[in-house]
């Protein structure tokens, strides 16, 4: 129970929780999933971006209109993290309610951000290229999205030029390109073969083998 300890902003609980912060978190994983990815020289944007200036973007898991609106700055915290990257020295930043800001190779936000960061930890490698950074993005995204391509947003920064926002029709034909992959991948395992592996062929015994002496 909070016990009138959420009603300030600076106000600690007994066991030292401040619960404005902690329902500005919570109202963060609830928000749109969102995915950075650096490559090479790149960092790759997934879900709804939003371009600051030429050379930096950032990119949040919910909407702040009606929260500007309706809540003075001075009464709450406001339910918002956001992923931000510039092309001076590529990478992505993400910044908390809490105030905490850290650099990341690769990180999602919001919904099922869990599941997505797991599997970017354990596909991410270093010095990736455009294809394969845009393709990793995509891939994250599309483990807790089930709409396709529709629904994804993909923006690019990389050093000296401004951000681009990648077409509807290279983001569907990614996608379009991950889900045969997953096909093939699942054909393989219904057959119960792996690549690389070949069928056993069982070998007649000689005469004299295997007797003893």
């Amino acid at each position: 129970m909070a016990s009138g300890y959420d009603r300030a902003l600076s106000v600690f609980s007994p066991d030292g929780h401040v619960f404005q912060v902690e329902y500005a978190l919570e109202a963060v994983k609830r928000g749109t999933c969102a995915v950075g990815v650096k490559g090479e020289g790149i960092v790759c944007l997934a879900a709804r971006s939003y371009n600051y200036e030429d050379n930096v973007a950032w990119l949040s898991n919910n909407d702040t209109h009606r929260v500007w609106c309706r809540v003075p700055f001075w009464n709450q915290y406001i339910g918002l993290l956001a992923l931000i990257t510039a092309t001076r020295h590529p990478g992505s930043t993400s910044t908390e309610p809490s105030g905490i800001y850290s650099a990341w190779k690769a990180n999602a936000i919001g919904r099922s951000s869990k599941t997505v960061r797991e599997f970017l930890e354990r596909n991410h490698k270093d010095g990736m290229d455009r294809e394969a950074t845009i393709q990793l993005t995509i891939k994250s995204l599309l483990e807790v999205v089930q709409t396709g391509a529709k629904n994804i947003e993909i923006a690019i920064m990389a050093p000296g030029k401004p951000m681009e926002l990648l077409p509807n029709d290279e983001i569907e034909a990614h996608v379009k390109s991950i889900e045969a992959e997953k096909q093939e991948e699942a054909a393989k395992k219904k057959t119960g073969r792996t690549p690389g592996t070949g069928t056993a062929t069982l070998l007649p015994r000689q005469s004299g083998e295997g007797s003893s002496s």
